[in-house]
């Protein structure tokens, strides 16, 4: 928005002549609302308006057939606008500049004050998605910077105040991005340094490499085919020979082991817990003591992920009824000073939806 200065004795004229809301007088020609600042009274010019007339919008065979009714069959202005529908001073200004020049265009130009082409403002565009791709996205205020420093390049006539300040405003960024639906503003994702310059070529050739040796080692055929691997580093297989809705079946790797006869001290296990409305299951560690079973729970560190922390050391009894199936050993993540130890239990557990 634009702040228009009042002069202080004509909002005081308007005030005696019962004019006391200014912004209700100029809205319907000025779209402004009045404002009062320290250094004096003014209105805000909006910066898009709604149009309420269609001047300028008249085609240019429309306004050149009516330029000729004029000129050549000497027809009055006054007729051929009432005709045609277009306003009398209008006709009449491109007929004088059509008499001064034949050439002349008989359509508004809108654009005196633009600073890029269509071609320009297209290869900016594409210089911003491809930066975007390329994990380097620019920012509104160095996407205004790179504006300013493209026109002062290519000689490009810019307003003063790009001049002034050295990077273009924040209107013409408003503008751009109305002009390009394919541009958008994303807040970027949350990652580390380390892992974005160490996804290059050399460390992704090596690790097909490494793909390429292990799978040449334990001789995989296409019966074997290995699609993707899991945050957990185990293998999934398109082989569907097997029933894929049990949960003790899988393609490799540790499995659930339902059979719950032989359990041993330091084993893992899922325990259900029933309340009045549904059940709530939780895996615990069974630590033996004179003789009698008792579980040492762990703790989802996040619902959203399924790396579990020791609650406490207190230990709990429990039925031997309540036990669900027995999971293999836990991989061991952190400990550090840095990093908190947690614990990943390398089989799918996304079947207890109620895992806590």
């Amino acid at each position: 928005m634009d702040f228009l200065p009042l002069k202080f004795e004509k909002f005081v004229s308007l005030i005696l002549q019962g004019k006391t809301n200014y912004s209700q007088q100029c809205a319907p020609c000025h779209g402004g609302s009045l404002i009062c600042t320290s250094k004096g009274f003014g209105f805000i010019m909006v910066r898009y308006r709604e149009r309420k007339t269609n001047r300028g919008k008249t085609p240019v065979e429309v306004m050149r057939t009516a330029v000729d009714e004029v000129l050549k069959k000497n027809r009055a202005i006054n007729a051929v606008a009432c005709e045609t529908g277009i306003d009398r001073m209008t006709l009449k200004r491109y007929v004088r500049k059509s008499s001064l020049s034949p050439s002349v265009g008989l359509i508004p130009n809108w654009n005196t004050r633009q600073v890029f082409n269509l071609e320009q403002e297209e290869m900016l565009a594409k210089y911003l998605l491809q930066a975007s791709k390329m994990n380097y996205g620019l920012s509104t205020k160095t996407t205004r910077q790179f504006a300013y420093d493209i026109a002062v390049a290519n000689n490009i006539t810019c307003p003063s105040s790009w001049s002034m300040k050295k990077t273009a405003g924040i209107h013409w960024l408003q503008g751009f991005m109305k002009r390009r639906p394919e541009l958008s503003l994303r807040a970027p994702e949350a990652t580390s340094l380390a892992r974005a310059t160490a996804f290059n070529k050399y460390n992704v050739s090596e690790f097909f490499k490494n793909l390429h040796k292990v799978r040449a080692r334990h001789n995989f055929g296409p019966e074997k085919a290995m699609s993707s691997v899991d945050y957990l580093g185990t293998l999934e297989s398109d082989d569907s020979d097997g029933d894929a809705s049990n949960p003790q079946l899988t393609a490799e790797g540790p499995s659930l082991d339902y059979d719950c006869s032989a359990l041993k001290n330091n084993d893992y296990v899922v325990v259900k817990f029933k309340t009045k409305k549904k059940v709530i299951h939780y895996i615990g560690q069974i630590i033996s003591e004179a003789g009698d079973l008792m579980v040492k729970y762990l703790k989802r560190e996040k619902m959203s992920s399924f790396n579990f922390i020791c609650r406490n050391d207190e230990l709990y009894q429990f039925i031997k009824e309540d036990i669900v199936c027995k999971v293999p050993d836990p991989i061991q993540h952190g400990g550090t000073a840095r990093v908190s130890r947690h614990l990943v239990f390398p089989v799918d557990l996304t079947i207890f939806k109620d895992l806590n």
